[in-house]
C-alpha cells in the first residue's frame, strides 16, 4: 500500500488548493481513493457509475482498503457524472440487501438509490489519496477527506471469567473521571473497542466492569497514549488473560463461551388439544390482551417458579382462541414436557440472540445467513419455531415456517413494541417517563389491547409454499440467573403471549392470541442494585396455526448454574509437574443434561480424549491446528507429538520446553487450547517466548534495550557478537534478524 508515499507528496493544505483550482478539470480514472469498509461488506467492490456495474479490486490494509478507481472511458470526462460504492452489481437485493457508500450515508438496503444528490463527484478525489469512512461522531454518515483521518482504536477483549462474560466492561479516563461503557466490536466476538477520533487519548485509563470499575483488567492503571506510541500503531489490542499488547488480533481466540451458548427450556407441545389452541389459521384471535397472569411469580417451589393466574381481563376472553378458563391455563404449563437446548449467538451489535427464523433444522444451531433455500448445510432454516422431527414422535411435518419481516414500523421501533416509523435514541433516558417521552416522539404509540389480530396493523410481509406445519406448544425456561450491570437491555418478539419476569415481577406482559408482537424493557428503571445477581424467567405460548416464532435478544448474559460447586464447561488438573495436566469436562448445570442429572458427574482424560481436539495460537501469527492435519504432529506412538516438544495422549497435555522445534515457536508467546463442541475451549498452557522473557529481565536489572540472540533463542547479552553469522536482536521491544559479518 502506498498510503505513505502518498501522503508524503504534498501538503495537504495544497492538495486541497490544486484539487479546487482543477475542479472543472478533474477525472476518476487513475485516482487511489481509501476506504473504511463496514462490517458485512461483501468480497468483491463495486462502482456504480452511468447506471453500469463496474468491479473493482482492493489491497487491504488494517482497516482501510486502497482501491485505484478504473478509466470509464467516454464518461470519464470533466464534469462528468458521479458514482457510489456498493457490494453488489445491482439495484435491488431482497434476501440479504446492498451494503453501499455514498457521498451522504454509509448503510445497507434491499433497494440502492443512486440519485445524482448521492453520487461522489469525481472532483472530490485528490491526487494525492482521497479518504472515505464513516462519521464516528454521526452514525450512518459518510466523512470524505483528503487528509487521514485522526482517529486511534484501543481494542480490549477482557478476561474470559464469568464476571466479564456476564457484565460490560466500562473505560474511565483518569485524567477528567469520566466514565463510559466500551463499545463491542462487530468484527470479533467477544471484543470490545474504544475509538479515539479528533480528541487526545488519555494518558492514564482505567477499565472495569460497570460504572464502579469492579474487577479492573490489569489491577491497575493503563498508560494508553503511551502503548500507542510504544507500539507505534493506531491501532492496538490488549488480551486480558495473557496481558498482551499487540497489533494485530492474529493469533488471539475467540473463545466460544464469548460467542455461544445454550439455554435451556421446558416445552409442552400440546397439539390441537385443550381449548385455547385452535388448529384453525383464521382462528378466532383476540390480539394483544394484558392482565391475564399476575404481577409476580409464585415461587414456593425452588425448582421453578411459577405464573399465577389472575383472571380474564375486561375486553378480553371472549374470542373461541382465547384463554378460556384458569384450568386451560395451567394445564397449558403442566404435564408431560421435553427439555429444549436453545442455541444463543452473540450478534455483531452485541445483543446475545437466539432468533427462530434463522433455526437450522437440526435444532442446535442458528443460520443468520441463512434463507429458505440456503444457509444450514443447503438445508434451509426452519423460518420458525417449530422443534425438530426428533424431538417430538408425533409431530411429523416439513418444520419450515413463514418468515416475516416488518414493512411500515422501522425495525428501532418495531423492536421495542411501538409503532411508527422514526428512529430515537435512549441514551441517558433511565425513567420509564423519559423512555415513554423519546418513544412517543419518533414512534407514535406503544402497541395496546387489540393490536396485531392480524397483519393489518404493522403490515407484515409473509413467506409462501411452506406445509406440514405443527406449533401448539408453550414454552417454560429453566431457572436463570443474570448479574445487572447499567446499560443493560431485553427485547422479546413472538406469538401468541409472551410474559417476561425479572427478580419474579413482571416486565413484558403481551399475553392474548396475536401476531408476532415485541416487547422491551431497560433494566435501569427496574431500581436493580449493580453487581447482584437476579432471576429471569420467560414465557410464551403458540396457540394458533400455522405461524409460530420466537425472537430473544439483549446485552444480558443468562449465567449458567454451577453442578457440585463447579462452574460448566472445561477444567484441567495437574496430574504431576512432569505427567502434565489432564482435561475434565463438567457438563452445564442449566442444560438439559444438567437440568436431568446427567451433568452431575466430569468426565476426564482418557474418557473425554474421542471428544477433544486441540489448537495451536500464537500471538501475533494465528492458530494451527494439532491433529492428523498438521504435518508438525506424530501420531503413530499412540502419543501425539507436536513440534517436538507438546504431547498429548489420553486427554492429558504436556510441554517440554527444551524440546520444542520450530524457531517461531521459541521466539514468540504461544498458547494451547482444548475444545470440546458445545463449550468454551480451554487455554492449557500458557507458554512465554524465552527471548521475551530474557528482555523483560534485562529490563528489570536496568541492562541495554538491544539485546543479541542465536537462532535457537540463547541469549548472547548486549555486545556486538565476534563471531561472524546470522542473529536475533531484540531492541525497543521488537524483533529482528541482522547479519553479522
Amino acid at each position: 500500500m502506498n498510503l505513505q508515499k502518498n501522503l508524503a507528496k504534498l501538503p495537504a493544505a495544497f492538495i486541497l488548493l490544486l484539487v479546487l483550482f482543477h475542479n472543472s478539470f478533474a477525472q476518476c480514472g487513475g485516482k487511489t481513493v481509501y476506504i473504511e469498509l463496514p462490517a458485512g461488506w461483501g468480497s468483491t467492490t463495486y462502482i456504480l457509475f452511468t447506471g453500469q456495474f463496474k468491479a473493482i479490486t482492493g489491497t487491504k490494509e488494517n482497516n482501510w482498503t486502497e482501491f485505484t478507481l478504473p478509466n470509464l472511458g467516454a464518461y470519464d470526462e470533466p464534469g462528468g457524472p458521479g458514482l457510489i460504492f456498493s457490494d453488489y452489481s445491482n439495484y435491488v437485493n431482497y434476501d440479504g440487501g446492498i451494503n453501499y457508500i455514498t457521498k451522504n450515508t454509509i448503510g445497507k438496503a434491499e433497494t440502492l438509490n443512486s440519485g445524482s444528490a448521492n453520487e461522489f463527484s469525481c472532483s472530490q478525489f485528490g491526487d494525492a489519496g482521497t479518504f472515505i469512512y464513516a462519521d464516528p461522531n454521526n452514525p450512518g454518515k459518510t466523512i470524505i477527506s483528503l487528509d487521514p483521518p485522526n482517529a486511534k482504536t484501543f481494542y480490549l477483549l477482557p478476561p474470559g471469567t464469568k464476571d466479564y462474560i456476564e457484565g460490560i466492561p466500562y473505560i474511565m479516563n483518569v485524567g477528567s473521571v469520566t466514565k463510559e461503557p466500551m463499545k463491542t466490536d462487530p468484527d470479533g466476538c467477544g471484543w470490545y473497542k474504544r475509538l479515539y477520533f479528533n480528541e487526545p487519548v488519555p494518558d492514564s485509563i482505567v477499565v472495569g466492569l460497570g460504572p464502579s470499575l469492579r474487577s479492573p483488567v490489569t489491577g491497575k492503571k493503563i498508560a494508553l497514549a503511551s502503548k500507542f506510541r510504544e507500539l507505534g500503531s493506531n491501532t492496538i489490542y490488549y488480551q486480558a488473560d495473557a496481558n498482551r499488547w499487540l497489533t494485530t488480533r492474529a493469533g488471539i481466540p475467540e473463545e466460544y463461551n464469548r460467542c455461544k451458548y445454550t439455554f435451556a427450556a421446558h416445552i409442552y407441545f400440546k397439539g390441537q388439544t385443550g381449548n385455547s389452541f385452535s388448529q384453525y389459521p383464521n382462528g378466532d384471535a383476540e390480539g394483544i390482551c394484558r392482565g391475564y397472569v399476575q404481577n409476580t411469580l409464585d415461587t414456593s417451589d425452588p425448582k421453578q417458579s411459577k405464573m399465577v393466574w389472575k383472571g380474564k381481563p375486561s375486553g378480553c376472553g371472549s374470542k373461541s382462541a382465547a384463554w378460556q378458563s384458569e384450568a386451560d391455563f395451567k394445564a397449558a404449563f403442566s404435564g408431560n414436557s421435553k427439555c429444549y437446548d436453545m442455541p444463543f449467538e452473540r450478534r455483531p451489535s452485541g445483543l446475545w440472540e437466539f432468533d427462530a427464523f434463522y433455526m437450522c433444522p437440526d435444532g442446535k444451531s442458528m443460520d443468520y445467513n441463512s434463507t429458505a433455500t440456503a444457509g444450514c448445510g443447503n438445508s434451509g432454516s426452519m423460518g420458525g419455531f417449530y422443534l425438530p422431527s426428533t424431538f417430538w414422535n408425533n409431530n411429523s411435518g416439513t418444520y419450515k415456517g413463514d418468515r416475516v419481516s416488518v414493512a411500515d414500523s422501522t425495525k428501532w421501533c418495531y423492536d421495542r413494541g411501538w409503532l411508527g416509523t422514526g428512529k430515537g435514541d435512549l441514551t441517558g433516558k433511565t425513567t420509564k417517563d423519559a423512555i415513554n417521552a423519546e418513544m412517543r416522539r419518533v414512534c407514535t404509540r406503544e402497541f395496546r389491547d387489540g393490536d396485531l389480530i392480524s397483519d393489518n396493523e404493522i403490515k407484515f410481509t409473509w413467506g409462501t409454499g411452506r406445509e406440514g406445519v405443527k406449533g401448539l406448544l408453550c414454552f417454560e425456561s429453566a431457572p436463570a440467573e443474570f448479574v445487572y450491570v447499567p446499560g443493560q437491555e431485553f427485547f422479546f418478539r413472538g406469538d401468541d403471549d409472551i410474559w417476561v419476569f425479572i427478580n419474579n415481577k413482571l416486565v413484558v406482559d403481551l399475553g392474548g392470541n396475536h401476531m408476532p408482537a415485541s416487547g422491551y424493557v431497560k433494566l435501569d428503571t427496574l431500581g436493580l442494585t449493580e453487581g447482584e445477581r437476579y432471576s429471569l424467567n420467560i414465557f410464551f405460548c403458540d396457540r394458533r396455526a400455522p405461524g409460530s416464532n420466537v425472537r430473544i435478544s439483549t446485552n444480558i448474559y443468562f449465567a449458567q448454574s454451577a453442578v457440585n460447586g463447579r462452574e460448566p464447561g472445561l477444567y484441567k488438573r495437574t496430574i504431576s509437574a512432569s505427567a502434565g495436566d489432564e482435561i475434565c469436562l463438567q457438563e452445564s448445570g442449566t442444560s438439559c443434561a444438567g437440568l436431568s442429572g446427567g451433568g452431575a458427574q466430569p468426565i476426564c482424560g482418557a474418557e473425554l480424549s474421542p471428544m477433544l481436539s486441540y489448537k495451536i495460537a500464537v500471538a501475533g501469527w494465528g492458530e494451527i491446528p494439532l491433529d492428523r492435519s498438521n504435518s508438525k504432529c506424530d501420531w503413530t506412538s499412540g502419543t501425539g507429538v507436536c513440534y517436538g516438544g507438546i504431547l498429548l495422549k489420553d486427554g492429558i497435555v504436556r510441554v517440554i520446553e527444551g524440546a520444542i522445534t520450530e524457531s517461531y515457536l521459541v521466539e514468540h508467546d504461544f498458547d494451547i487450547y482444548a475444545m470440546v463442541p458445545g463449550y468454551p475451549s480451554l487455554n492449557v498452557t500458557k507458554n512465554i517466548s524465552p527471548i521475551r522473557l530474557e528482555n523483560s529481565k534485562s529490563k528489570i536489572r536496568g541492562l541495554a534495550s538491544m539485546q543479541y540472540y542465536n537462532l535457537k533463542g540463547e541469549p548472547l547479552g548486549s555486545k556486538k557478537p565476534a563471531k561472524a553469522g546470522v542473529y536475533i536482536v531484540r531492541q525497543n521491544g521488537a524483533n529482528k534478524v541482522v547479519v553479522v559479518k
